[in-house]
């Protein structure tokens, strides 16, 4: 579903002109970010050795904390109140 969305959702918003471009340009800090993160967590192992993994579980823990903060409002509920 990911990909798919991914590549036909710029589509339907903004249409076939430029399309390659827009494309590249959203994908582009996703690209940089996955490319980068085995150097920088290596660097931040040699460094911090352990603490690097107290690191990432503390990013990810307060990533699930936010998750769980977020609320999905049913379909047909108004904003001011379901």
């Amino acid at each position: 579903m990911l990909t798919i969305s991914r590549g036909t959702l710029p589509l339907a918003l903004f249409g076939p002109a430029g399309y390659g471009r827009r494309t590249g340009i959203i994908v582009a800090p996703a690209r940089v970010t996955t490319a980068a993160a085995p150097l920088l967590f290596g660097l931040m192992m040699s460094r911090l050795g352990l603490g690097a993994l107290l690191v990432s579980a503390g990013l990810s823990l307060a990533a699930l904390g936010v998750l769980a903060l977020l609320r999905v409002q049913p379909v047909g509920a108004s904003a001011r109140g379901a």
